[in-house]
């Protein structure tokens, strides 16, 4: 998709309009690449190794006909964007890969686009810079004010650079809305897992705010969710929205409560990560540290209503 919006391959049906300006359209138009107004950031840095830092965000301004002096503004300008300011002169051999990454982003600012795209650009970067250019190309975006395009298969990433997330699957959209719309309330159990972890339970509407499950445990819904009596459904929850509690004794009455036995504990220092089985089913559930709960252990589930999304399963 991101390269179809580039121009790099012609779709085979469809249109592709940015602004109201069609680029591509079967059998009728393809406006090629260059004349698109696109800056493309590649997973694989695409830096020229035998140019300067200088040289290689200059690159496509001298391609397209720019003045020497607009090119050294340009230039000057994409670098300070990019925190590379004094390294100008420097070969990529000799920066690290964040380093050589922020080129590639400078390169594409400094055709001045009217989109920018992002294909995995920092897939190939450590764990601790990954998270820290997440940031910075979020600040980077907002103070240029230009549309971008990231394609991304890591889910942290997507959530935190985002205002706007399109969930895909085998070139189909799955569902499309605000990280935490895609987050809170999954329109399917394929969106639920792949952004973050999620239990689903099978089950059936009763009611309008009830859910019965396989197991004939009822639990309540929230009230705003849209719902047909007699509809199969999964109920999706996210393991840190579960609570827990040591006995199964304690707290009856609660409204959505399950009985439920401590089969495996992980402590990962943030948080503890629990798989606790309930009836044939197993939930993982995800508390802040504190009280661990050691294996074997009876426990008592609380699933609140308006954590619970409800997904078809048509």
């Amino acid at each position: 998709t991101l390269r179809m919006v580039a121009g790099l391959i012609e779709p085979t049906d469809g249109e592709i309009r940015v602004g109201g300006r069609l680029l591509s359209s079967t059998g009728r138009t393809v406006v090629p690449p260059e004349k698109r107004n696109m800056g493309m950031v590649f997973q694989s840095f695409a830096v020229w190794p035998h140019m300067k830092v200088f040289d290689n965000v200059a690159f496509p301004l001298h391609n397209l006909k720019v003045s020497k002096e607009e090119i050294r503004r340009r230039v000057d300008e994409a670098l300070e964007l990019v925190k590379m300011t004094g390294l100008e002169d420097r070969y990529p051999s000799n920066l690290s890969g964040g380093q050589q990454q922020r080129v590639a982003l400078a390169r594409a600012l400094a055709v001045q686009p009217n989109i920018l795209l992002f294909d995995e650009p920092l897939s190939n970067l450590d764990a601790k810079l990954r998270e820290e250019m997440r940031f910075e190309l979020k600040e980077i975006q907002r103070k240029i004010g230009v549309t971008s395009l990231y394609v991304t298969h890591d889910q942290a990433e997507a959530m935190a650079i985002s205002d706007r997330i399109v969930v895909m699957s085998e070139g189909r959209i799955r569902q499309i809305g605000k990280p935490s719309e895609i987050y809170d309330r999954p329109k399917d159990a394929f969106t639920a897992e792949f952004i973050g972890l999620a239990n689903h339970l099978p089950g059936k509407i009763t009611g309008k705010r009830t859910v019965t499950l396989a197991s004939q445990q009822e639990l309540e819904i929230d009230g705003s969710t849209a719902v047909t009596i007699g509809a199969e459904i999964l109920v999706s929850i996210r393991p840190h929205n579960i609570k827990i509690r040591k006995s199964a004794g304690e707290g009856r009455g609660a409204r959505n409560e399950i009985n439920g036995v401590v089969e495996k504990v992980s402590y990962l220092g943030d948080r503890v990560d629990y798989r606790i089985v309930i009836g044939d089913k197993a939930l993982r559930v995800q508390t802040e540290p504190g009280e661990v709960y050691t294996e074997g252990t009876k426990v008592l589930l609380l699933l609140p209503p308006e954590k619970i999304s409800v997904i078809s399963v048509n």
